[in-house]
C-alpha cells in the first residue's frame, strides 16, 4: 500500500494518505475525460492506395502466371462486325517462278470465335491498279495467349508478286468465315480434393493425374464427356478464391468412346483442394467478319501522307 509520512507525526500515529488523495490536494479535482481531434487530411490515403493496388493487381497476377476474377472471356462476336487487321510480316520471294508475295496479318476480332474456317480475299490491289491474285495458300494461327486466343488470330496469305517499282498496296480486304458460340456459360466441373481418381459433378468429369513437370510447373489430366469444341477454358480455384489459369495442350487430347482425356498445364502448382471451373459452349452459329487494310507500303507499313514511295 502506498503512503506518505506527514511532518510532525510519530511513527505510531503516522496517518496513511492514498496517492489519489494526495494528487487531488496537489493538482485539484479530476475533470471529465475528453479527446480533441484537430481537423486535417489523414496521413494515409486509403482510397488512393486501394485504387493503385487494384490497377496493378491484374498485371502482377498475370506476371506470376495467375488468373483473376477480373479476367473474363470476351463476348461472342456479332455477325458482320468488322475486325481490326494489321500486317505483321512480309515475305517476298524473287527467285521463285512465279515470284511470291506473302503477307502475314493479325486480326483482332470484335468478339470471341471458336474457329476460323476460311479466309476469303475479296480485293487485293496496288496503288497503280495492279490486281494481286490470291494464290490460295492460307495458314491460320491463334494467339498464344490463352485469354486472347478467342479474339486474336493471325493468318498468312500468298499473292502474286506486285511490280518491283510499285508505290504500295491500295487495299487488301475480305471476309473471315468463322464459327461462333451460340451460348457460353460457366460450369463447376469438380469440387473437393484435386487428386488422382476423384470424380466430379458434371459431364462425367474425373481427375486422372496431377503431376509436376520437369521444366517447372504442373500438369493435370482430366477425363470428361465434353467435346474439344465445347470446352473453351478451364481454371482451378483454391479455397481462398485464388484462380490459376490452366493451358490446354492441344496435342494431348485422347478420345475413348464418348469420353475425352485432356492435358492442362500451369507454370504454378495446381491447388490440392478447391474446384475446377470451365467455360463451355453449347450450340454454334456461322459468323462472317469483314476486314480491310489500306494504303500500305510494300513492306506492310502505313504510308506517310505525301510520300512518293
Amino acid at each position: 500500500m502506498s503512503w506518505h509520512a506527514v511532518a510532525g507525526g510519530g511513527a505510531s500515529n503516522r496517518p496513511v494518505v492514498f496517492d489519489h488523495l494526495l494528487n487531488e490536494r496537489l493538482y485539484g479535482q479530476n475533470g471529465p475525460l475528453r479527446a480533441v481531434i484537430a481537423p486535417g487530411k489523414p496521413l494515409f490515403d486509403y482510397a488512393a492506395e486501394v485504387k493503385n493496388a487494384r490497377q496493378a493487381f491484374v498485371a502482377n497476377a498475370r506476371e506470376l502466371g495467375l488468373n483473376t476474377d477480373l479476367d473474363e472471356l470476351p463476348e461472342p462476336v456479332v455477325d458482320g462486325a468488322p475486325a481490326k487487321v494489321r500486317v505483321i510480316g512480309v515475305e517476298w520471294r524473287f527467285g521463285s517462278e512465279p515470284p511470291e508475295y506473302n503477307l502475314s496479318l493479325l486480326a483482332e476480332l470484335p468478339g470471341s470465335v471458336l474457329r476460323i474456317d476460311q479466309v476469303e480475299i475479296r480485293r487485293a490491289q496496288t496503288l497503280e491498279g495492279q490486281r494481286l491474285s490470291d494464290e490460295g495458300f492460307i495458314c491460320l494461327r491463334r494467339s498464344p495467349n490463352s485469354l486472347q486466343s478467342q479474339t486474336n488470330w493471325s493468318f498468312e496469305v500468298r499473292f502474286s508478286s506486285p511490280l518491283s517499282n510499285s508505290k504500295g498496296i491500295a487495299e487488301i480486304s475480305g471476309v473471315l468465315q468463322c464459327v461462333g458460340a451460340q451460348n457460353l456459360r460457366t460450369v463447376e466441373l469438380f469440387s473437393g480434393q484435386i487428386r488422382s481418381g476423384e470424380e466430379g459433378l458434371e459431364f462425367g468429369t474425373s481427375i486422372e493425374n496431377v503431376a509436376a513437370v520437369g521444366t517447372g510447373g504442373e500438369k493435370i489430366l482430366i477425363r470428361t464427356r465434353l467435346e474439344p469444341e465445347q470446352l473453351v477454358s478451364l481454371t482451378a480455384v483454391d479455397e481462398a478464391g485464388l484462380v490459376t489459369s490452366l493451358e490446354r495442350q492441344s496435342q494431348a487430347v485422347m478420345r475413348i468412346g464418348q469420353e475425352h482425356t485432356y492435358s492442362y498445364f500451369t507454370r504454378r502448382t495446381v491447388p490440392r483442394t478447391g474446384k475446377l471451373v470451365a467455360k463451355i459452349m453449347s450450340g454454334t452459329v456461322p459468323v462472317r467478319i469483314p476486314f480491310s487494310v489500306t494504303n500500305l507500303t510494300l513492306l506492310g507499313q502505313p504510308r506517310v501522307a505525301g510520300a512518293k514511295f
